[in-house]
Order: C-alpha cells, then structure tokens, then sequence
C-alpha cells in the first residue's frame, strides 16, 4: 500500500509545492531569483556531501532543494514577477488606483485602445459577453497614446485581462484567435465585498488574470482569421459549437441537452443553476466536470476498439499512442480542465509504463503527473478542481488496500457494488476538507446517488460520444436521439428526486482554513502511520501526534471566535452597510434588510446565525471610531475617523472644520462620481490621503489601515 520510496517522492512533491505557496503568498520577497539560485547551488553542493554518509540528512536537503526550486518556479513566472511589479509601484505612487501595466502610471479614468486577442470565451453575465483575452498596447494619433515609455526598463508587453462588451454592441460573441483593436476601461478586478468570502479576484489571480478590460467598440485588424497559435483551438471550438447547435434544434429536453453538454464536451456555460444546484445537492456535481471517472470509461472503449491492433508487430506500442494522442484530443476538446489534464497525463505515464514493460505503484503516476503539472503551469496548484481531482484520486488509491482488508464479498455483483460503495467513500473523504471549505455543505446521501448513478454515466457517456461523432457528419437516427434524451432525462430525475431531500444535506457548515489545515495534519499523521508500521509495531504514535494537533488547532480556532469583534463597511448588491460582529451576534445597517445569499455567506463564514438589522443613520460610533455617512449637510461635532461617500451624500469638505478632518479617512463608493465625490477626491489628493474606493477595494475593516 505504502512503501518506501513512495513517501520519499511525496517528500519532494511537498517541499516543491511549499515553495510554490511561499513566494505566491508573498512570506518572502524576492525582486530577482538571485538569492534563491545561490541557495539552490549550496543545498546541491551538500546534498552530494551527504549522499551516502547520513541518508536522512540527505533526504531533509532534498526537501529543501526541491523547496528552493519550486520557490524559483514561482518567483520566475510572469504572473508573479507582474503582481509584484504593479504592488511595488502602487507602493511608490502611494495609490490604491489601477496602475498601467505598460505605462507603470496610474491608469485614470479615460478609455484607451488595446489590440486583444481572444482567449477563451467565458459564461455570459448579464448583458455582457465575456472572454479571457490577451492584450498588449498600441500608438495611435491622436488618440491616447499607450507606449513602453515608463523611465525604468519595463519588460511587460501583453498582460491577460477578462474582457467584456455589452451584447447589443455586437451581431454575436467573438470567437477563439479572434484579434482585434478596441477601445476601453482597463481596471484591476473588484476585490471581495463580504468579509472571509469568496474573492474573485484572487480566484482571477490564479488564472494568471489580473485586469478587465470593458471595451465599447471595437475594429477586426485581421482578415485572415485566427491567429496562428490558436487556429487548431478554435477549428475545435467551431466544431464543438456546430454539433451543439445541431442537438438544440432537435427534441431533446433542454435539462437533458445541458447535461449531454456538460457530460460529453465539457460545456457548462449553459447550465441552468437550478440544475446546478441539484446535483450539488444530490453529491453528484463531480458527474458535470469531466475528470478521471470519465476518462478512464473512455480510455476503456479506446482500449476495446484497439484490442486488434496488439496482434501486430509492435501493436503494443501503436495502441499505447493511438490511444495517448486520442485521449489528449479529447482533453483539448472538452476544455482542458485540471481534472482531465490530470486524468489524461496519469494514462499517459501508464501507457508509457506498460510499453516498456515497467510497471509501477498507480501513486507514483499519480506523483509523476502531479508534479509535471505543477512544474508546467504553478498557479494550478491553486485551482480548486485541481486540489479536489488529486486529492479524491490519492484517497481512493491509499485507501482501498485497507477496505479490502476489512474483507470482500466472493459474489461478484456484490463484489462490484461493495467496490463502487468504497471508492465513492474514500473519494468523498479525500475532498471533504476543500469541499467544507468552498461550499458549506454536504450531502447525506452521496453514496446512494453514486450507486444509482455511476453504472448509468458509463452507458449514457459511450452513447454520447457514439451519437456526438455521427452529429458531426450527418443527422444520427431519431431512435437514437430519442435514447439519448431518455436516459439524459431518467439520470436528470433521478437527480433531482435526491437533491429534493433537504433533511438530507446539510447546510451552513462553518468550516474556516484552520480547520481544513488541521485536516490535511491529520492526513499527514495517518500517511506517516501507514509508512512506518512496516518497520515499527507501535508507530500508531504518530497518528496519535496528529489528532493531538488537530484537536489544539480546532480549540484554538474557538477560543479566536469567541474573542471575535469586527467592524465592516461592505457593499451587497449595490447597497451600502455597517457590520458589527460579535462573538454571538451579527448587528447590520442598512436602509434595507440584506439578501438572502448575503446572510448565508455570514452563516457559513462565521458560524454565527442571529443576524439583526437596524435602520442606516448618518453617524456612528463604534469603539474609537466615529463613522459619518453625510447624507445632510448638518452639523456635527468633534473629530471625525471615517466618512463614508456615496452618490447620495450631500456634504463637502468645506462643510467640516480641518481639526476635525485631521486623520479622517475616505471611504467612497460609486462608479458614476457626483459634484460631491469629486470634491472629496480632490481634498483627499491635496492632503495627500488614500481614498477607499469599496467598488475596487472590497469591503473595508476598521481594525487595519488602507496601504497599497
């Protein structure tokens, strides 16, 4: 189950991706890879020192090289070395504004043209189109100019930025390698607006995206079509596009056709949230993302269809790479998601494995794959999919040698249904930490949905793809559409019938990252159990260690909360208000209760449920802090610690003493400034204060100062 040179490859797995963590969360700064490459040369030098004189010497310099390198990775990628230049630069200007990555200036208010180059298209919101876009500056006469003329050597040419357009400036959405000139607003993302909720755009940050571009119109400046590096992508896309264009217009539910979607090409951009919503409930949201469950039905199909080609000579080898190269198209096809580059790249080892007659433990592959992807793009290790992908696979790969051992059934369709019950456990138990973390609830009944379901994915996943490759040559039969659409469908009840069982799931779970951190020790204790009860009869110990440790860091975590006392100005769906947290209560206020997703962000964050709202006044005083939100011009005395400026306010500077606005600080919020706004811009630069702008910013906390 476990051996020896598998926790000396994790060893160095780990002590890269803690590198990674390191230098993305800024624990050490580094403005060049000088002191890491130096550091780097001295651990090789006394790891060939140690080699064979104290081996466990050896293995703690190979942890920490691996360290060093995964540290390197991370400081060297453009993403990082682009985040720290604009922080650095914000530091220096003393601005909490937008700065232009290719004028290293302040960005302003005025549009400006970009050329872009489209991406990937992403889920529309609203009115708008929406897409990840390359764009990089242009000169134009009289126009505002964008040039690398900054006085300091700036290297950054092309930046990633969501871009997005409203609908009805356009006849339909840009296409994959699309280029063109545009003129519009670039800014950084909006920062979250509750507090310990979800950022987007720190989650935009991890896909290496750190502006938006809105763009109002724009020119096509290339008639050829796609730009070279992505015309293989977009003839995919136009022919994923073409065979879902051709589902729709036949008579097949639209519940179904979301989920044929999803299932078969990978397009969840359709997806109905009410849909959505179901298969969360139900436990069965893993069926929508393709991943290693579909892969691996896939790679068996591939491998039936082949089975012939091994009677040739060196068949093995053809069917291997027949068999890699189909399943990365698949791969590109379906989107490339973490979960299936993970899935296809662990195939891949395997199949290399089998040629050369050498086979290994499947946690090595797991490993192997695992780092290539790390080494190859490091911001995936933040990706949530790509966690959960990883972490239900290593759990259903550790753990079922030890359900085996509990015994297994000689009948085999027992055999098969206590098989899928203990794979759907130890991946429901590898992902529960991430899982708690992100969404705040769980489903009961999770293993009666993969029972049902999992043997039924198999059929209607060969069914789709069989009917998908006819749909793009010709029209398949109506009997087979209707078949399609009929098992979509019973999978869409079923569903649905289990989702509906509320007293079933529960909701609300306050699971903070302490608590996901204390699990993942607990894990780590176990591993370590399980390695060293091969040489040790009693090394339950270190297991024991682990939920020692597990239980002080939840004790801690409670002993925190219940010292918990925080003030928030926040912004919800364009309504301003003043949050007060207590250990056991949540005081708010506003001119209008708070929505419902709001008040349950507030619930599963921090636990607390009696939620009260009071009607919004001018002034507060919270503590030391004295809030005025002047929607008056009345007077108010004393020194004032913030004033919070919306386009409802009515007051000026002038209408306050200077004594009084000696350490106020400006809090505003608006994208459409009014005559007071602008007035209280213009105080804030000529007293040389930092303004809070709640749009941009996110929410604002009274208990640190704004710094840029």
């Amino acid at each position: 189950m476990f051996f020896k040179h598998t926790s000396h490859l994790l060893l160095l797995i780990l002590g890269y991706s803690l590198g990674i963590i390191v230098i993305y969360w800024n624990f050490f700064s580094f403005y060049t890879g000088s002191p890491l490459l130096i550091s780097l040369s001295i651990c090789t030098f006394l790891l060939a020192y140690f080699t064979k004189t104290r081996p466990y010497v050896f293995w703690l310099f190979c942890f920490l090289a691996t360290f060093l390198m995964g540290s390197l990775r991370m400081e060297m990628h453009p993403s990082q070395r682009l985040f720290k230049t604009l922080h650095h630069e914000g530091k220096q200007k003393n601005t909490l504004e937008t700065i232009n990555p290719f004028t290293l200036e302040i960005n302003g208010n005025k549009p400006q043209y970009y050329q872009f180059v489209i991406e990937a298209p992403l889920k529309s919101q609203g009115k708008q189109y929406r897409y990840v876009a390359e764009i990089s500056p242009i000169k134009i006469k009289d126009c505002t100019v964008l040039a690398n003329n900054h006085l300091k050597s700036n290297p950054i040419q092309t930046v990633k930025a969501l871009l997005s357009h409203a609908k009805d400036t356009l006849k339909e959405a840009l296409k994959i390698g699309q280029v063109g000139l545009a003129k519009g607003y670039l800014n950084i993302p909006s920062a979250t607006q509750l507090p310990r909720g979800f950022s987007y755009k720190n989650y935009l940050r991890t896909q290496d995206i750190h502006f938006t571009l809105y763009i109002s119109h724009w020119k096509k400046i290339d008639n050829s079509g796609p730009k070279s590096g992505y015309k293989y992508l977009a003839a995919m896309e136009n022919i994923k596009r073409d065979i879902l264009e051709k589902i729709k217009t036949t008579a097949m539910d639209s519940a179904a056709i979301q989920v044929y979607s999803a299932l078969v090409f990978g397009e969840k951009k359709t997806l109905d949230p009410g849909l959505r919503t179901a298969y969360q409930n139900a436990g069965a949201a893993h069926i929508l993302a393709i991943s290693g469950l579909h892969i691996g039905m896939i790679a068996a199909m591939l491998l039936f269809i082949l089975a012939p080609l091994q009677r040739l000579p060196r068949g093995k080898v053809l069917s291997s790479v027949l068999l890699i190269f189909c399943l990365w198209i698949y791969a590109v096809f379906s989107g490339s998601s973490p979960s299936v580059v993970r899935a296809v790249a662990m195939f891949g080892f395997l199949s290399v494995g089998w040629i050369f007659n050498r086979p290994m433990f499947s946690l090595h592959y797991l490993a192997i794959s695992f780092f290539f992807m790390v080494l190859w793009n490091p911001l995936v290790l933040f990706s949530l999919g790509f966690v959960m992908s990883y972490a239900a696979v290593a759990s259903i790969l550790l753990g079922m040698p030890l359900v085996e051992s509990l015994g297994v059934p000689k009948n085999k369709y027992v055999k098969k249904i206590w098989q899928l019950l203990g794979i759907s456990l130890l991946a429901q138990l590898g992902v529960l930490g991430p899982s708690l973390f992100s969404f705040h609830q769980f489903p009961l009944l999770f293993l009666v949905t993969n029972l049902l379901i999992i043997p039924w994915i198999g059929i209607l996943l060969g069914l789709g793809i069989f009917t998908g490759i006819w749909w793009a040559f010709a029209k398949p039969p109506d009997l087979l559409v209707w078949l399609l659409n009929k098992g979509f469908s019973i999978l869409n009840n079923t569903v649905e019938w289990i989702g509906a069982q509320e007293q079933w799931i529960l909701k609300s779970i306050y699971f903070p990252s302490s608590y996901l951190w204390a699990m993942l020790l607990l894990m780590a204790g176990f591993l370590i159990w399980q390695h060293q009860k091969y040489h040790k009869p009693k090394s339950i110990q270190y297991f024991f260690c682990a939920v020692m440790i597990f239980q002080s860091i939840v004790m801690g975590q409670k002993i925190y909360d219940h010292k918990t006392n925080e003030h928030y100005i926040i912004k919800s769906y364009g309504q301003l208000s003043l949050l007060s947290i207590t250990p056991k209560t949540i005081h708010y206020f506003s001119e209008k209760p708070l929505d419902k997703n709001t008040l349950n962000s507030f619930k599963n964050n921090y636990g607390i449920h009696e939620i009260i709202h009071k009607e919004w006044a001018n002034n507060y005083q919270l503590e030391e802090f004295k809030i005025i939100f002047p929607k008056t011009t009345n007077h108010i005395k004393g020194p004032i610690s913030h004033i919070i400026i919306d386009s409802s306010a009515r007051a000026y500077p002038s209408h306050f003493k200077p004594e009084q606005l000696k350490n106020t600080q400006l809090i505003t919020s608006g994208f459409y400034p009014t005559k007071e706004m602008n007035a209280w811009e213009k105080w804030a630069q000529k007293n040389g204060r930092l303004i809070w702008k709640i749009d941009t910013q996110g929410f604002y906390s009274f208990k640190k100062d704004p710094a840029p």
